[in-house]
Parts: C-alpha cells; structure tokens; sequence
C-alpha cells in the first residue's frame, strides 16, 4: 500500500503560451524550477484573495456591528463626555 500522506501530489495543468513564456523566464532568471515558480506564485495570488476577502469581511461585521450597536455606542461616548472619567482626580496620569 502506498503512503499517500508524505507524498507530493503531481497535476497537470494547461497554460497560454505566452503566460508558460512568462513564468519561464522568470523561473530562468530567478533560478528556481517552473515548478517552484508556479507554486510561488499561485500561493502568493491566493494569499492576497484570502486577504482581500477577510478585510470585506470584516468591514461587513463592523457595519453590521455599526448597524446593530450604533445607538448604543453614541449613548455611551454622550456619557463619557458628560461624565469623563469616574475617578480620574485619582490618577497619578
């Protein structure tokens, strides 16, 4: 039986001419194997979609959180400014 888990996994993918010219040269001029260089750049694309989505993302739940809470919020920042700090005589700062 073959061990499936410590082995690498082989594809085979079609590209344009022009983009396998591309990723040539660079893999030539960089000394790594096109191999190498597709996997570098494929990882780095996927990085940057990852964190392109995570930032949308995030800016979703902080509107919704702006949405949901913005009252809230605003009342408690009218509190503070009325109020300040409870205790801030008290503070060596």
């Amino acid at each position: 039986m073959r061990d499936l888990y410590n082995s690498a996994m082989r594809t085979t993918i079609n590209l344009p001419d022009t983009l396998h010219a591309i990723v040539s040269s660079l893999a030539h001029h960089t000394g790594r194997s096109l191999s190498d260089t597709v996997e570098e750049l494929v990882v780095a694309d996927y990085e940057a979609l990852r964190a392109a989505h995570e930032k949308s993302e995030l800016a979703a739940r902080n509107n919704a959180s702006e949405a949901a809470f913005g009252d809230w919020i605003a009342a408690q920042n009218e509190r503070f400014e009325a109020q300040a700090i409870p205790g801030a005589e008290l503070r060596p700062w």
